[in-house]
């Protein structure tokens, strides 16, 4: 796999490095390094590296020899035996810990050992020393076989007295970084023993303050062990949990505790009423050792008077839906009132213009009205306007409604009825007023329906047609039923 830079990279002037890693992030890690100062190409493949060097001239390559998909030293052989390859110099990312490793460092001719975690000065010290050609002042050539002792093995190799000096000075530093950093750990465990001893000190004395604490506070604070068992309980507890003197200590709390959390628990005991607790429960220290820290805190009055709140609430919400109820209705018939008429008017229209529904109204007076309540009383003519809803409300359908429109006039909302039916069912409740045994004297009453049409633009200009067709009703006999579309016939015959 190619992780070569991108074209900006290959600018003038700059050597040429192929980095043979061992990952990406490896590679990318490489090029972040080297990437300023060098056109650095990248691969994962040892494939991929030795047709790379054929195609393009590099100055040096740096070879991960920890990779599990290539042999590092088989590739660094490879390019040191090949006359058109072997003057490319080659530094070997190693170990340098395993003997076979080093010896196999040396036998393929690498020209610098870097150990890995490798120090990032260090190796841009190593590649600008091959680049600026300084060993090859220093090189000499291959001695004859020379056997090495290497980590209690001898091995037989052919290095130049520049390679081994080079693994040594590369094995030095990497021994000298890890005694940096063991010297640094050193400093750092010397400072943490320093503070826990300090931390120490002041954990005895806050233990000390918070023994005083929990003892002082109103709320109940108990201490348990991670086994659930009583360490400590203040006075405060002792009364909420109705277990007094040394006999509470050592004992299962009784109940559950998940740190962090906060739950209700009712606490009873006999002699008392139970009582409902808030169990707090957190982590803390005591003498030494992780330890629970649970509060207890008594809400059984605030959950009283929360309960007392939801009821009265309860109650407010029902008063309330009653009300909106009676805003509805009118006071005497028990109808729907005019305003609510005028919404549920309003609603119905624009739906029956959106989608093209039959629509209609009947609009209803009770004839002579005025003379029986003169006559008779305004309790008796109470009464026939209570009867006359009742009357409308048992005609009407369950899609319809029946509203008081003001005085002794009626209406009807009817939904999805066209003129025809409007007509008939207002001709219907005209009878069964006619045909009432009524109190005192006859009573009637006269009808204008109207329905919606695309010359109607409004729900006033509804209501303005069924009265017109009720003033007709009232001119012309009264107890009769008149539609506005015969009105507007016999305008247009005149």
């Amino acid at each position: 796999m190619n992780t070569s830079g991108t074209e900006s990279e290959f600018t003038a002037g700059k050597q040429s490095i192929l980095a043979v890693g061992s990952t990406e992030h490896q590679i990318d890690s490489l090029k972040e390094l080297l990437g300023q100062e060098y056109r650095v190409t990248g691969t994962l493949s040892s494939e991929e590296a030795a047709r790379q060097l054929r195609i393009e001239p590099f100055a040096l390559v740096i070879i991960d020899t920890l990779s599990s998909d290539f042999n590092g030293f088989k590739l660094c052989l490879t390019i040191k035996q090949d006359p058109d390859l072997s003057s490319i110099p080659v530094i070997l990312l190693t170990s340098l810990v395993a003997g076979e490793d080093l010896a196999s460092g040396l036998r393929c001719g690498a020209n610098f050992f870097v150990a890995t975690p490798y120090n990032p000065d260090y190796l841009l010290s190593r590649v600008a020393i091959l680049l600026n050609n300084e060993f090859r002042r220093a090189a000499e050539s291959p001695t004859d076989d020379l056997p090495v002792v290497i980590g209690g093995k001898q091995f037989t190799i052919s290095a130049t007295r520049y390679q081994i000096l080079n693994m040594l000075i590369s094995t030095y530093e990497g021994a000298a970084e890890q005694r940096r950093e063991l010297n640094i750990a050193q400093l750092e465990l010397k400072e943490r023993n320093l503070q826990l001893r300090d931390q120490t000190k002041k954990l005895a004395l806050s233990e000390q303050n918070l023994r005083m604490v929990l003892e002082d506070n109103a709320d109940g604070m108990v201490v348990l062990d991670l086994k659930n068992r009583v360490r400590f309980a203040n006075s405060a507890a002792k009364v909420l949990l109705g277990r007094g003197g040394d006999n509470l200590i050592g004992s299962p709390f009784g109940f559950s505790v998940t740190p962090g959390t906060t739950e209700e628990v009712a606490v009873s005991y006999p002699g008392r009423e139970a009582i409902i607790v808030e169990l707090k429960v957190a982590y803390t220290i005591w003498e030494g050792e992780t330890s629970y820290l649970a509060s207890l805190h008594d809400i059984t009055q605030r959950r009283l008077q929360e309960e007392k709140f939801m009821e009265q609430h309860a109650q407010l919400q029902v008063a309330n839906a009653q009300l909106q109820v009676l805003a509805a209705l009118d006071g005497l018939t028990g109808l729907h009132n005019r305003r609510t008429f005028m919404e549920n008017l309003d609603e119905e229209f624009r739906a029956a213009k959106e989608t093209g529904a039959n629509l209609s109204l009947s609009l209803l007076d009770v004839d002579r009205f005025k003379s029986y309540n003169d006559t008779y009383g305004h309790a008796a003519g109470d009464d026939i306007l209570i009867a006359v809803a009742r009357t409308l409300k048992g005609a009407a359908r369950n899609s319809d409604l029946v509203a008081r429109y003001g005085g002794e006039e009626f209406v009807v909302l009817l939904p999805g009825c066209g003129p025809s039916n409007a007509i008939g069912q207002a001709e219907r409740i005209r009878r069964i007023i006619e045909g009432a045994a009524w109190p005192e004297r006859p009573i009637s009453a006269s009808f204008g329906v109207s329905s919606l049409t695309s010359a109607i633009s409004s729900p006033a200009e509804l209501i303005a047609a069924a009265d017109a067709a009720m003033y007709h009703s009232k001119q012309h006999g009264r107890n009769r039923v008149t539609h506005a579309d015969t009105l507007r016939l016999a305008s247009l015959k005149d």
